[in-house]
């Protein structure tokens, strides 16, 4: 394992690394297998991906800029690849990318660290996601800022329960709202 990730615990091997511990791979997988939609934003080097991918989520989207911890897509997509996945990368800023049209049951929230950037990631994807969304790095000693974005958050929006998962995950589950099915 290197200082700034952990290895891919299903399938193989992945170039670069997974930022999330195999505590929360496992989370994650579990979480995805049998969903129809996975979208991410904040993508690295591809391991969640490659974890939706052997989770056989059929539409995978990442939301990236590509620059800081992300590699160039085509990085991304080779890695994603050698699991049979074939994610649609968008290489764009969340702040200025409509999401209106995805339906996603599932959305990870990985990017922008900032509390801003927090928020805005959390108001793209609230109305169109109808089960999950994770917060990840949720981290009071390195990533105050996400902590105190989903506090802020949890306060204000009552169509969701938080509740803490594996690792440094967050997780907001749909309990009411357009979009919530029992």
């Amino acid at each position: 394992m290197s200082s700034k990730g952990h290895k891919l615990i299903f399938g193989g091997p992945l170039k670069g690394w997974v930022g999330i511990t195999p505590e929360e791979q496992q989370f994650l997988f579990d979480l995805l297998k049998g969903k129809r939609c996975y979208l991410e934003i904040g993508t690295a080097h591809g391991g969640t991906l490659a974890i939706a991918t052997l989770a056989e989520v059929p539409l995978i989207i990442s939301i990236d800029n590509y620059s800081g911890y992300s590699l160039d897509p085509d990085y991304v997509r080779e890695n994603v690849r050698q699991y049979g996945g074939e994610p649609l990368l968008m290489r764009v800023n969340s702040r200025n990318h409509d999401f209106s049209s995805y339906r996603p049951c599932v959305s990870l929230i990985d990017g922008d660290h900032t509390y801003m950037g927090v928020k805005n990631d959390w108001a793209k994807v609230e109305p169109i996601t109808s089960q999950y969304i994770l917060f990840h790095d949720y981290d009071k000693k390195k990533w105050p800022s996400v902590v105190q974005a989903v506090e802020d958050i949890k306060g204000l929006d009552w169509d969701w329960k938080f509740s803490k998962g594996p690792g440094t995950f967050m997780v907001a589950t749909r309990t009411a709202g357009p979009l919530f099915k029992e």
